[in-house]
């Protein structure tokens, strides 16, 4: 897991900062102790790395619990939840609170796999670094069409963002619409290397780095898909992986030598680079709390395979950071976490498990047990 993060890990230089406030508490609500810090760059929070042992078929994941609580639970008959994800066996879906059978939709593997906003549909890659992709019923595991490209995302219900190409020469990435199959091409270019983080569509706005080879540095734009009008460019050194925050601004980590996280206008029209007490992110989560506060994450004995860590919630306003315990102290690595979209349950991976929990970490519930190494996982 910790290769993808670093693949699209930032690199390049500026400097560095000025002193910030750390709160006190553990979760997504309450604050932490404090932390330490290391020199970083930025990085997509992407999928978890694949490998391991073959799941097996039908049985790659079983289902764990029942009945209410099963995977965390829902009750007062609130709306399922759908939890989708891919590893050596398959792509697997599965409703929180069913603790029924898992789907599996086809037999492609390691695939990235990102769900509907309505929770109806999930887009998911034909296999690890594929450029093709499918589109599934979330509830009945059908293939509904085939698409160019990777996915990026959905910027609405029934629209999924891909960027096309391959690997080796990225582009152009567009919009298609999975009800009719007719795509709008967003940016043109070919040839290209395209950076997108964990949050790169929100409210039908699109935010992405686009890799100048040469010169090794990022243009980062944004692009309102509906219209497919480009509405902000701006020029930063490193290979960034921007994300949107919550309230519609532009967040990402700067170079390895820089190491702040930076925060901009949609249109891209200034920058304000944070201090963060000189605690310098590695990654970029996007992920928001409840209230409204970005996730970071510092890697506490520096950029290796070994590395611990730490979970921050940032506000961009204030330029504070607190900790956020709860999560360090499960040992999680960056790519392993999901936080539902109102931010008072988490998902996450652990070793071949995923596990769900409440936003501080509380009342913990495994969700399913016994795959063959999870590649990517969504809800």
């Amino acid at each position: 897991m910790l290769t993808l993060i670093l693949m699209l890990a930032c690199a390049g230089s500026k400097a560095g900062g000025d002193s910030a406030a750390v709160g006190d508490g553990g979760g997504l609500v309450d604050g932490g102790a404090d932390g330490g810090g290391a020199d970083g760059g930025g990085a997509d929070g992407g999928g978890t790395d694949g490998g391991g042992t073959d799941g097996g078929g039908a049985d790659g994941g079983g289902a764990d619990g029942g009945g209410a609580d099963s995977g965390g639970g829902d009750s007062g008959g609130a709306a399922k939840v759908t939890v989708a994800w891919s590893d050596t066996a398959g792509i697997f879906l599965q409703q929180l609170g069913d603790g029924g059978p898992l789907t599996v939709t086809n037999a492609r593997t390691l695939a990235t796999v990102k769900l509907s906003p309505d929770g109806a549909l999930v887009v998911a890659s034909d296999g690890l670094d594929a450029y093709t992709s499918e589109v599934y019923n979330a509830v009945t595991g059908a293939n509904t069409r085939g698409l160019p490209g990777r996915p990026i995302g959905w910027a609405d219900a029934t629209t999924v963002v891909v960027v096309e190409g391959s690997a080796a020469s990225q582009g152009p990435v567009s919009a298609i619409d999975v009800m009719t199959g007719v795509e709008t091409v967003l940016l043109s270019d070919t040839g290209t290397t395209f950076l997108d983080g964990p949050k790169a569509l929100h409210d039908g706005q699109l935010v992405i780095g686009r890799l100048d080879s040469g010169s090794g540095s990022s243009r980062l734009l944004t692009v309102d898909v509906a219209t497919a009008t480009r509405t902000g460019e701006l020029d930063q050194p490193g290979q960034c992986a921007p994300s949107w925050t919550r309230d519609g601004r532009v967040v990402w980590v700067g170079s390895f030598a820089d190491g702040h996280l930076h925060v901009a206008p949609a249109d891209l029209s200034s920058q304000t680079q944070l201090s963060l007490g000189g605690r310098l992110p590695n990654v970029n989560l996007g992920w928001w709390t409840a209230d409204n506060q970005v996730l970071v994450v510092v890697p506490e004995t520096g950029m290796t395979s070994g590395s611990i860590d730490t979970f921050y919630a940032v506000d961009v306003d204030a330029d504070t950071v607190r900790s956020l315990s709860a999560w360090t102290d499960l040992g999680l690595l960056a790519g392993n976490v999901r936080i539902s979209d109102d931010a008072t349950r988490v998902l996450y991976e652990q070793g071949t498990e995923l596990w769900v929990s409440d936003a501080d970490g509380a009342a913990a519930s495994r969700v399913v047990s016994g795959t063959g190494g999870i590649q990517s996982f969504d809800w």
